[in-house]
């Protein structure tokens, strides 16, 4: 893959066009390389205008944030390798991860040699103070997460450094509702929480922002975090046994190298409040198409699927549950057997088909989908099961 050389001779708003360009595209290195060039010619002697300034941190923001999806996905990885004692497996992650690190230390050292040589020094606003220096903490503080030992240690002081020195500046020259100093205040909870293991000063540090707010606003805030009483939607976690079956399944299908382990995250999911009444697998299709630019987010107001992606996710939707099935059908020969001694309205009282339910039939669907099989030729007996597991709340795919 060739790599791009940016030109030393184009004017500062032709560096700024280049940049704007490249973000269009989607070219984030590049538009970081069309902004260093600026940075380099523009500063210390100058200072950066607000737009430079956040082209520079769009850029370097989209380069990093990118890295540390990876890392995170191959962390992950990892550790599900070493679970489950693939120590080939595990010794290859191992270098993959260890080649991402490298980049992440590379992309943090580059604008952290621009911060201390360049930005810092040229800024005179108090405003492009605080919005350097929080840019400085942010930096060192995506080291802290991957570093370990005497480096995470340093990384750490550096971040911790970075923003108090941020923060002088903001509690004496920027108002309280000023969206440079509330993202400070933001990430640097952030700091406390994620690197020092610190929930109580985090939890303090949120707190308090949010009641000055209000008081900014001549309103009253109360803020309870909730600690003692328990979470409004529970955690979803994959039972294991499904998520074997789910991802073999998938393997099968698609190939290995088409099934991807998604990372932990800290999103709510209604899907939880069923996998607190049996076992549940979650599992998703992907949908991007950068040729038919379906690749925005889902909650982009230019979202479109590619439906040539629902085949596939009915497929393998159909799939794992038949597999399923074909695995269980002894289970599901005994509750047929018990469905003939049973009249219609004690269906529901059996203990057999509604453990069988509880412990089996946890595949997602819509009740769409269910209707529509009842509606097809299937024999009473599947019929029955099908009404049973709607009314039980579970599902068939």
């Amino acid at each position: 893959m060739a790599t791009m050389t940016v030109p030393d001779n184009l004017s500062r708003e032709q560096y700024v066009y280049m940049a704007k360009l490249a973000e269009q595209a989607e070219r984030y290195e590049e538009m970081v390389m069309f902004m260093e060039k600026l940075v380099v010619g523009s500063t210390p002697a100058g200072e950066l205008t607000v737009e430079e300034r956040n082209l520079l941190s769009v850029a370097y923001k989209n380069v990093i944030g990118s890295l540390r999806a990876a890392w995170r996905i191959v962390s992950s990885i990892e550790q599900k390798e070493e679970s489950r004692k693939n120590d080939d497996h595990v010794v290859l992650v191992k270098d993959y991860r260890s080649k991402v690190e490298s980049e992440l230390s590379l992309v943090c050292a580059g604008i952290l040699n621009l911060l201390d040589s360049n930005l810092v020094p040229s800024a005179t606003a108090t405003e492009s103070k605080v919005f350097y220096l929080k840019m400085k903490g942010d930096y060192h503080r995506y080291l802290a997460e991957f570093k370990v030992g005497d480096e995470r240690k340093e990384a750490a002081e550096d971040t911790m450094n970075a923003y108090k020195a941020a923060q002088d500046v903001a509690l004496t020259d920027l108002a309280p509702t000023h969206p440079i100093r509330l993202g400070l205040a933001l990430n640097f909870s952030v700091f406390y929480y994620e690197i020092l293991n610190s929930s109580d000063k985090a939890c303090n540090m949120a707190k308090q922002i949010i009641e000055i707010q209000a008081t900014m606003h001549r309103c009253n805030a109360t803020v309870d975090f909730m600690e003692e009483t328990p979470l409004p939607y529970p955690v979803l976690v994959n039972d294991e046994v499904l998520y074997e079956h789910a991802k073999g399944v998938g393997e099968v299908l698609l190939g290995k190298q088409n099934v991807q382990i998604l990372p932990v995250t800290m999103g709510a999911e209604d899907f939880s409040f069923y996998s607190q009444k049996m076992p549940a697998v979650m599992y998703a299709v992907g949908t991007k198409n950068e040729t038919l630019k379906s690749d925005h987010p889902l909650h982009s107001p230019h979202f479109f699927i590619d439906e040539e992606a629902l085949q596939i996710g009915s497929a393998f939707h159909a799939a794992v549950a038949m597999s399923y099935l074909d695995s269980h059908s002894e289970a599901f020969e005994e509750a047929i057997a018990e469905l003939d001694t049973l009249g219609e309205e004690s269906y529901k009282d059996s203990t057999l088909i509604m453990q069988l339910l509880r412990d089996n039939l946890t595949l997602w669907t819509s009740d769409m989908q269910c209707e529509y099989l009842l509606e097809t030729g299937v024999d009473s007996h599947s019929r029955t099961l099908l009404i049973l597991i709607q009314e039980s709340g579970s599902s068939l795919g």
